[in-house]
């Protein structure tokens, strides 16, 4: 018998679905693949990164005007992430950690 162990006051916590993309989530990082994971970072206060094909790495406040349930879907869920990809972190020192250090010139 396969006994389950809880691994969530050890580190954060990963899942890997069916495309076998890694999401990451708890302590550092998680990228944000549907409409209830944005909703629930802008709720939350996350910081955004958002990457587009074109190589920029920009990090925004969840307040920036410059992110929207629009530009989220438009690239992630309709684009299929081809155009960039969206993240999100606890604060913008754990996301410049990461390597994300260009911030948003309108929230940061």
């Amino acid at each position: 018998m396969q006994q389950r162990v809880d691994m969530s006051s050890v580190g954060p916590q990963v899942r890997m679905d069916s495309d076998f993309r890694i999401e990451i989530w708890g302590n550092e990082m998680k990228e944000l693949l549907t409409l209830r994971d944005f909703d629930q970072a802008i709720a939350t206060g996350q910081v955004i990164v958002v990457t587009d094909d074109d190589g920029r790495k920009i990090i925004h406040m969840s307040s920036c005007l410059s992110i929207s349930m629009e530009t989220f879907e438009t690239k992630v869920i309709k684009g299929g992430r081809k155009n960039g990809t969206y993240y999100a972190f606890e604060s913008v020192a754990k996301a410049q950690r990461e390597g994300y250090s260009r911030r948003c010139q309108k929230c940061c």
